[in-house]
């Protein structure tokens, strides 16, 4: 495979793709495809995952004043609990000045 056509390969599959999700079917489909062009046999197996429910994920700034910002949660990751956690935060807007 060649450089060009190994980076578009990457391209193709450059999209979220969550464990047990469409979009992660929808990159092994891709890459199987791509095994076959090459006159190699390919099998996508199923197999059952531990599934994730979020029933809400945010970002709460507790200083200088009080903000909170919605955010989107990434399922089989860890959790901070009810509680939450504190830690510092820094804000950076442009990182090439």
């Amino acid at each position: 495979m060649d450089k060009n056509r190994a980076w578009k390969l990457l391209e193709d599959i450059s999209f979220v793709r969550v464990a047990g999700t469409k979009e992660e079917t929808r990159a092994a489909g891709i890459l199987k495809k791509e095994i076959e062009k090459a006159g190699l046999e390919a099998v996508i197996e199923e197999f059952e995952i531990e599934g994730a429910s979020i029933s809400e994920a945010v970002l709460e700034v507790l200083e200088p004043e009080y903000c909170r910002y919605p955010v989107i949660g990434i399922g089989r990751t860890g959790n901070t609990g009810r509680e939450g956690v504190t830690g510092g935060f820094k804000y950076i807007e442009n990182v090439r000045e």
